[in-house]
């Protein structure tokens, strides 16, 4: 049986924690043709090598980029592996984010969307908003190999990866629903060497 997805988890020892958590949630969803690969190490590597790295690592048909201190709803893959057979190059769906430990917001991924910024609402809230799919979607793995991550750290990573794939996204999938936990927090975001 072959792997359907990778999922592809950077970190660093003093985020193990974070890591923890995650992999906990990601164990419960144990399947053969589910792959998590977690790149430990020591700074010795900029955010985007460790993300190419890990793509070039991966057995799967279609790979996603998880940050140790996000998470995935408890039917992640059971909820994308139908979606995993059609083959095409991107399978995004919607997340839930928190900004430095706000309520969470809705994140609507559409291809083609101009890419909104959250509002403030009253009592910390966000509004919810809608911006193109991200590096945390399921890209066809043989398709995201084609456009590297920068060997460089600006905290752009992603950014400059987006900006390769996604006017090449010839075919693409959509689950209406939340299966991401983005949680943002300004002091837990470096990965690299400085």
């Amino acid at each position: 049986m072959d792997i359907l997805l990778s999922v592809l988890v950077p970190s660093l020892p003093e985020r193990l924690d974070k890591l923890s958590e995650l992999l906990a949630v990601l164990a419960k969803q144990a399947d053969p043709q589910l792959e998590v690969i977690a790149f430990l190490d020591n700074r010795a590597r900029h955010l985007g090598t460790k993300r190419n790295d890990m793509m070039d690592m991966a057995a799967g048909r279609y790979v996603c980029h998880i940050d140790d201190d996000d998470s995935v709803s408890p039917d992640f893959f059971r909820t994308l592996k139908p979606e995993l057979e059609h083959g095409v190059d991107l399978v995004a769906y919607n997340a839930d984010c928190s900004l430095n430990g706000s309520p969470p917001f809705i994140v609507r991924t559409i291809l083609g969307a101009q890419n909104e910024q959250p509002k403030h609402l009253p009592h910390g809230r966000f509004s919810d908003i809608i911006r193109t799919p991200w590096h945390w979607c399921a890209w066809r793995t043989d398709f995201a190999r084609d456009f590297r991550f920068p060997d460089h750290h600006d905290g752009a990573e992603d950014w400059f990866f987006l900006k390769q794939a996604l006017p090449k996204v010839k075919t693409w999938r959509k689950v209406e629903k939340v299966l991401f936990h983005h949680r943002y927090c300004r002091e837990r975001t470096t990965f690299g060497p400085r």
